[in-house]
Order: structure tokens, then C-alpha cells, then sequence
């Protein structure tokens, strides 16, 4: 199946849904589906749902992991960057300041910086992913700003504070969001590993211990080639009904 948003998460939500109607038929009841937006951003519906009071054993997140369970995965640091500069008519740049040019000779920069590594989660990644500035070619621009999210592997005020000597004097930083490094339960006999990205882990964890698995690939989320096979949908559907099975009551994962 092909189409935006069917590996992350549309896919995964199907299957979650399918596996809990099948457990509801073998009598097992003791088991629930939440659904939250803003994973992308913010988190922001995760961060609600702490709000619901709700309380279980597990929680099984639901990302596109190739139906293998995640034990760890980057922190993130969203930041705005922003730059003021003076308007004049493009004729007569001596008059004016150009906040696009003192923009891009900041993010310039950026890829110079030092930040964290770790032997698990592997290096820091940094995305330059929105620019916006100007009013017209003949302006100009007294605006202009950047948004970088940067995927993290050490605790995030580290990040902050490099980031605020870097830009002191030079641009207006704004941190939007952080959240931290994460490390998920694994379960005996299931095949593990680490990934690059975020999820609403950090804000689920306090509504039980957290597992992070779905069926689809990551390397085609967000891409104009999106797709999943139905197999493997299957497979995920399976995949959750056992672990359900494993984790309730009297069963032991690790």
C-alpha cells in the first residue's frame, strides 16, 4: 500500500486497532488503544493524555521499526533561530541591513559546532528543515528565520547552552520543545535495536513501562514513496497480539 502517512502511523494505528479486536474475541479485555496528534512537533496530545489519569502495566508505542522492538532512541531540541536587519531598496544596500545574509552566514557555521556523541545512539544529527525571511528581490529583508531541530543524544540542556553561546550577540534563539534520550523494555526472543528519531515516548512513560514497535519502515516515512507492504501489517497485527499475551499478569518480559 502506498500513499503519505501509511508507514507513519496510519498503518500501525490499523493494526494496533486489528490486534485489539482479536483479543477482545479470545476474552481478553485488559487491554486499551490510545490515540494522541502532534507526535511530529510538539507532542502535545501525549502530554495531554497524561492528563487522563490513565494507568497500565505497558505501553506499547507505535512507530514504523520494521516490527522490531526499539530499546533506544535520539532526544530532540527544536530551536528557532531568527535575525533582524534593516530595510532599504535592494539599489542601495548601504543603506539597509540584510537579515537573510546575516542568517546564512550563521547557519553556515553550524555544522562546526561540537556536540555530544554516544557510543549507543551514535552521533548528533542537526536539520535546518523551515527558512523564512524577505519581502520582495528588490527589499531588503529585516527578517529572516530558521527552524533546526536537532536530534540529541545527551540530555538536552547541554544542547541549550551551546546553542545560546553560539548565537549570543549574533540572532534571537527560541528553544520550541525539547525531550530527552530514551530507553525502552526488550522482551526474550525478539530482535532489537537502536534508532535515529523521537517519539511520544518521554511524555507515555509515565502512563506505564514503554515498548516501541510497529510494522513499516522509517527510511520511507515522510517521503513521496511512502508505502508498506500488507504482510508485514499482518505480521505487526500478530506481533501485538503476542506481546499483549506475554505481558499480562503471570507472564514475564525483561
Amino acid at each position: 500500500m502506498y500513499g503519505r502517512g501509511v508507514s507513519d502511523a496510519k498503518g500501525l494505528i490499523a493494526a494496533m486497532i486489528c490486534a485489539a479486536d482479536g483479543l477482545l474475541q479470545e476474552g481478553i479485555s485488559d487491554v486499551g488503544l490510545l490515540f494522541v496528534v502532534g507526535e511530529e512537533t510538539e507532542s502535545d496530545g501525549a502530554w495531554k493524555a497524561r492528563e487522563l489519569g490513565l494507568r497500565c502495566d505497558y505501553i506499547i508505542d507505535g512507530e514504523p521499526t520494521d516490527n522490531e522492538l526499539v530499546v533506544g532512541h535520539k532526544g530532540m531540541v527544536y530551536a528557532v533561530l531568527s535575525c533582524d536587519g534593516v530595510t532599504a531598496h535592494s539599489a542601495y544596500p548601504e543603506q539597509g541591513v540584510s537579515a537573510i545574509d546575516k542568517l546564512v552566514s550563521l547557519l553556515a557555521g553550524l555544522q562546526t559546532l561540537e556536540f555530544p556523541s554516544d557510543a549507543t545512539l551514535g552521533e548528533t544529527t542537526i536539520n535546518v528543515g523551515l527558512i523564512r525571511g524577505g519581502h520582495a528581490p528588490n527589499v531588503i529583508p529585516d527578517l529572516a528565520e530558521a527552524e533546526i531541530l536537532f536530534r540529541t543524544v545527551a540530555e538536552s540542556a547541554a544542547y541549550v547552552d551551546i546553542l545560546k553561546e553560539w548565537a549570543s550577540g549574533r540572532a534571537n534563539l527560541v528553544i520550541r520543545a525539547t525531550s530527552e534520550p530514551q530507553e525502552m523494555a526488550s522482551i526474550p526472543g525478539l530482535p532489537t535495536k537502536v534508532v535515529g528519531y523521537g517519539t511520544d515516548v518521554p511524555a507515555l512513560r509515565a502512563l506505564g513501562r514503554p515498548l516501541l514497535v510497529g510494522p513499516g519502515s522509517i527510511l520511507v516515512a515522510h517521503t513521496a514513496e511512502e508505502r508498506v507492504s500488507k504482510a508485514e501489517l499482518a505480521a505487526g497485527v500478530r506481533l501485538y497480539q503476542d506481546l499483549v499475551r506475554r505481558l499480562r499478569p503471570g507472564d514475564h518480559g525483561s
